[in-house]
């Protein structure tokens, strides 16, 4: 059993939340992408996938902060070096 499943059920946890804990880092990231690049509602993505919109939320707001700090210029600057 996943831990984070274990956890989840020991826990209590609401099911959107216990979803959400059982997601792989790549279901993750094909989320923040979906919400970021407003292919469908976020209400409606939260239904679909039974994740609650407060973490697809938050789910998008960690992949825009790498793609900022991918892309910043200083970052450019010391790849170019």
């Amino acid at each position: 059993m996943n831990a984070n499943l274990f956890l989840c059920r020991l826990s209590k946890m609401n099911s959107s939340s216990c979803v959400a804990a059982t997601l792989s880092p790549s279901e993750r990231q094909e989320l923040a992408l979906q919400v970021l690049t407003k292919t469908e509602p976020v209400t409606s993505l939260a239904k679909k996938h039974q994740a609650n919109r407060k973490f697809l939320y938050q789910q998008s707001h960690r992949a825009n902060d790498a793609l900022e700090e991918t892309f910043s210029p200083s970052t450019e600057k010391s790849v170019a070096a």
